[in-house]
């Protein structure tokens, strides 16, 4: 029973002992593939330095973008983001960072790139470059020299990963069976490496393992992780390198702010849009501070109505002033097809007022053989001054051809006189129009001014259809007089000393000559009338009787009447 006590004792004891040393060897195992497939790792430090005077500009973006590739390659193997947040504690200019996790491989060269920065041009000191570190690093007790020049045991078996793939090729002497072979992988090297049946190879070749016999198909040249483990529970491990290590130098990227020059160009219009003055153009350096000034016209007030007046520059800007008349003008102009041949020197000059100035019309110019026809605005009498407005204003002024002018007379006379008109009488007129000119004169229009006087026909003139107070004489011949004839009946019962006046209101001549109406051209003549109450009574009769004074005198032309007929 003691032995049988002992012998358990021992075996535990020796389980115990097993137990710490697999661990140990899984746990060294296990740092060591860590510290193979870890020293695949490209690590590329970075920095970016900007030289844009402390983006006094403002043109510095937000972050920026850098990707790794392989040379001659479109594909990133890494994209990285710096911001102002990776600045350089002592260095706001200068963002820094390490690009890691990419695997390498020594076939390859790898080039940072920065994406483009508008208004920046990009320098870069160099692309990833290696540091040669030739030969076989190895690790564990074996002294290898070279990596297919040595003898291993039939018991040993090897895993081997490309750097620039994901896959796992498995080698050994011995055929131990793929799954096998995997649960010794999983047990003892890594529980995530799976090796398929087309990545496992075995046979013997000699007391040599040459790792190319076992038709992995590896490129020449490329390097390779290998790990060999023996089942004897001996483990070695090392991995081959047939190439450099690209632990990269780093990688300086200048970012300069391109000096670029910029137009202001600055437009002055009229209110209408057209030009009040030639445009105003200025050049700027980039990220300079403008200031857009209007000219200076103390008529003029502008107004800015497209743009900044002032602003940073970092690209061709526009601005446009319209400019508002403070001060309006008299224009004076002449118009129609008749003109003086001296036109222009009689034309006033041009006056500037303020909103609201009393404006003076200016005189009415003369020229020989015209005559000035007067002042209008907009068709109108422009008086002799009026208030100015909030706008220009044209004073137009028209002529026509002017040799003289004539002056015919009128009289006027009545036909039968009497010293008194009674209700139911007719006052007979004629009146006498005399061409005083050396010419004809023509279209001479004469008008009666009694309410209740009238034109009568008769040779050498017509009568208005319309109205028989005016009368129209077509010709008057030099020196002759045309006489007109013309009545008016009395009807009303009324007292009254009453004036007829006749008025030569228009005529023309040939020649450009023209009625001269500084002239009076009227002629008058007075008659009474007299009311049947207001004739004279017999003497010793009532006169307040106007029955009985009636009664009388129908009497009387009774007797007349007998009288004559007896």
């Amino acid at each position: 029973m003691v032995f049988v006590g002992r012998r358990k004792t021992s075996i535990n004891k020796a389980l115990i002992g097993f137990a710490l040393i697999l661990v140990l060897i899984l746990s060294i195992c296990a740092c060591i593939v860590n510290a193979v497939f870890a020293a695949t790792d490209l690590q590329i430090p970075v920095e970016i330095i900007w030289n844009d005077n402390s983006d006094a500009g403002g043109s510095r973006p937000a972050q920026v973008i850098l990707r790794v590739r392989r040379t001659g390659s479109n594909e990133d193997l890494k994209t990285v983001t710096l911001t102002q947040s990776d600045a350089d504690l002592n260095n706001a200019n200068r963002w820094v960072t390490t690009i890691s996790g990419i695997n390498y491989n020594s076939s390859y060269s790898y080039q940072v790139f920065q994406e483009t920065i508008n208004d920046y041009s990009i320098t870069q000191s160099a692309n990833v470059t290696a540091t040669t570190q030739l030969g076989i690093v190895h690790y564990a007790s074996d002294t290898i020299s070279n990596k297919q020049a040595h003898y291993y045991s039939d018991s040993d078996f090897f895993i081997i990963k490309r750097h620039n793939s994901q896959d796992y090729y498995l080698w050994s002497y011995y055929d131990y069976g793929l799954n096998n072979l995997n649960n010794l992988i999983h047990n003892y090297i890594d529980s995530n490496i799976t090796v398929s049946s087309s990545h496992y190879e075995y046979g013997y070749s000699g007391n040599n393992v040459n790792l190319g016999d076992a038709n992995l198909s590896f490129d020449s040249g490329s390097d390779e992780i290998t790990v060999r483990v023996s089942k004897g529970g001996n483990y070695s491990v090392y991995y081959g390198l047939l190439g450099n290590i690209a632990q990269g130098n780093t990688v300086t990227l200048t970012n300069t702010l391109n000096i670029q020059s910029y137009n202001l160009t600055i437009h002055h219009l009229n209110e209408d849009d057209t030009p009040f003055a030639a445009d105003t153009v200025t050049s700027y350096t980039s990220g300079s501070t403008y200031t857009a000034t209007p000219i200076s016209n103390n008529r003029y007030n502008p107004e800015l109505t497209i743009g900044q007046a002032t602003g940073t520059i970092t690209q061709d800007t526009e601005v446009t002033y319209v400019y508002h008349p403070k001060f309006h003008d008299v224009i004076y102009q002449f118009t129609g097809s008749v003109q003086p041949p001296n036109a222009s020197s009689l034309l006033p000059a041009t006056v500037t007022y303020d909103d609201g100035d009393t404006v003076t019309v200016a005189p009415e110019p003369t020229a020989t053989g015209y005559r000035f026809l007067g002042w209008k605005i907009n068709g109108v009498d422009a008086g002799a001054s009026f208030t100015m407005p909030s706008t220009d204003v044209t004073i137009t002024g028209s002529w026509e051809q002017f040799n003289g002018t004539f002056a015919p007379t009128i009289s006027k006379t009545i036909t039968n006189p009497q010293t008194v008109y009674h209700f139911d009488d007719t006052v007979e007129f004629q009146v006498y129009v005399t061409n005083t000119a050396s010419f004809p004169i023509t279209n001479v229009e004469v008008e009666e001014q009694l309410v209740g006087a009238n034109f009568i026909p008769a040779s050498g003139y017509s009568i208005d259809a319309n109205d028989d107070t005016k009368a129209i004489i077509s010709t008057i011949p030099a020196g002759a007089t045309v006489v007109l004839y013309a009545e008016y009946y009395v009807a009303d019962d009324v007292t009254q000393l009453r004036t007829n006046t006749a008025e030569i209101t228009s005529a023309t001549a040939d020649n450009y000559y023209f009625l001269d109406t500084t002239q009076d051209y009227t002629a008058s003549v007075q008659f009474s009338t007299q009311s049947w109450q207001d004739v004279p009574v017999l003497t010793g009769v009532n006169t307040n009787s106007t029955t009985l004074y009636a009664l009388l005198m129908s009497l009387g032309a009774i007797g007349i009447v007998g009288g004559c007929c007896n």
